[in-house]
């Protein structure tokens, strides 16, 4: 059986493309309506996401435009809304924005004057699409993260990583060259939303040596595995998905710490499944040999973890131009695509390991920065201009999921040896 372009296709239960919702938020609400927005544009299932209304267009009471991408149903049924808005100052360096929280009261049509969510606070905040949680203490929370450096997001003289698809150059690139460090913190609240705090422990960096150098953290993601305590998924350039732990609802943190699955330097979600109570992680799953040839978003991967992110199973593939569907998490180190060139005539070639540059598969593509809304039973994956239904089981391998529980054998590891 084949695994290109996807696993399974066949009990796949539709696909939308193009869909209008893409870098945007998507959530199912206590009615059973679906509703995906993308800044300004607001539109809605009622029957599992088969069919969808046309879009609506929305803005503020003084006619400005929102940019939307992290939506919450609030406790009376409204919507609540993080807009991450550029801060007053001229920006110094990219990605100083602040958020705002906003409420509708129609379910999107209209939206209240955005407040500050943390203002004057000393540090900007931006977020992965589709981030914000309200857990089962009725606690909302928004993971966000900032960028400070200079320049934008490729260093000037830096090299561009590319390669050669059907003899046409493209990029392979994707904030390798990066000049910006980065840290990630949460900020909740318990009152729906009318005020705001950070998390009380400051932010999260990766410290792969004690006292030793230091690696940014980027599009921080959050799932809750049992009440009070927390799971955070991390983007970085090590070769691996990254997580922290909280055991207060968000108020302290764990030092980031790599997972066993192997990543590229880019976004990753993770989700529980309301018919397993399992936890779901998608995201770009890379090898360090298929990251140095270029291949960095060509596998867009999921994956089950039945003991509450310890052992991660049953991988996927959501969309990719590789057969195989688990990749083995290699060395724990910055890598990047090999092939590097100079893109302005008049300078210099560069020295390539000609080891991993060759041709590029022809069917190069790159699927990235998705969005995950896990239903009862079905399972909505939004990338690359599309969205994807998926049945719990697919997850599974087109396994019963109500028969795949907790395995007898993570059960006996477990007790033999309990968390710290």
């Amino acid at each position: 059986m084949s695994n290109v372009p996807m696993s399974d296709p066949e009990l796949m239960l539709a696909c939308h493309q193009p869909f209008a919702y893409g870098r945007g938020a998507c959530i199912g609400l206590r009615s059973g309506r679906i509703v995906a927005c993308a800044g300004r544009s607001f539109g809605y299932s009622d029957d599992g996401g088969l069919t969808w209304s046309e879009p609506i267009e929305t803005s503020y009471p003084n006619g400005d435009v929102p940019r939307f991408a992290n939506l919450v149903e609030l406790s009376d049924g409204n919507l609540g809304g993080v807009d991450f808005r550029n801060q007053p100052s001229n920006a110094p360096y990219a990605y100083k924005t602040e958020a705002h929280f906003s409420v509708s009261e129609d379910l999107g049509k209209s939206w209240s004057e955005p407040k500050p969510m943390l203002p004057g606070y000393r540090l900007p905040a931006t977020a992965f699409q589709n981030a914000l949680i309200r857990t089962s203490g009725g606690r909302l929370l928004q993971p966000v993260y900032f960028a400070i450096g200079q320049d934008r997001w490729h260093q000037p003289g830096a090299p561009f990583a590319g390669g050669w698809v059907d003899g046409e150059f493209t990029t392979t690139d994707a904030h390798y060259y990066d000049p910006h460090f980065g840290a990630c913190y949460v900020i909740y609240s318990d009152d729906e939303g009318r005020t705001w705090q950070p998390n009380r422990d400051g932010e999260l960096l990766i410290i792969p040596e004690h006292g030793g150098y230091h690696v940014g953290c980027f599009e921080p993601s959050v799932v809750e595995i049992e009440p009070n305590r927390l799971l955070m998924f991390l983007r970085s350039k090590l070769g691996r998905v990254f997580q922290s732990w909280s055991d207060n609802d968000g108020e302290t943190w764990s030092r980031p710490q790599p997972t066993h699955l192997a990543a590229s330097n880019s976004p990753n979600i993770v989700k529980k499944l309301p018919a397993t109570g399992h936890l779901l992680a998608v995201w770009n799953q890379h090898s360090e040999r298929e990251v140095r040839q270029g291949y960095i978003r060509t596998r867009l991967s999921a994956a089950v973890s039945r003991n509450g992110g310890g052992i991660w199973e049953f991988f996927q593939n959501v969309e990719s131009i590789h057969e195989q569907r688990h990749v083995e998490p290699g060395p724990i180190r910055i890598t990047r695509p090999e092939a590097a060139y100079a893109v302005h005539a008049g300078l210099p070639g560069h020295v390539n390991d000609t080891e991993y540059v060759a041709e590029l598969h022809p069917g190069y593509d790159r699927w990235t920065n998705h969005s995950v809304c896990a239903l009862d039973d079905r399972v909505l994956i939004i990338y690359g201009g599309r969205c994807k239904v998926l049945p719990t089981r697919w997850f599974y391998r087109g396994r019963d999921p109500e028969s795949s529980g907790s395995s007898a054998l993570l059960e006996k590891l477990w007790n033999q040896c309990p968390p710290v």
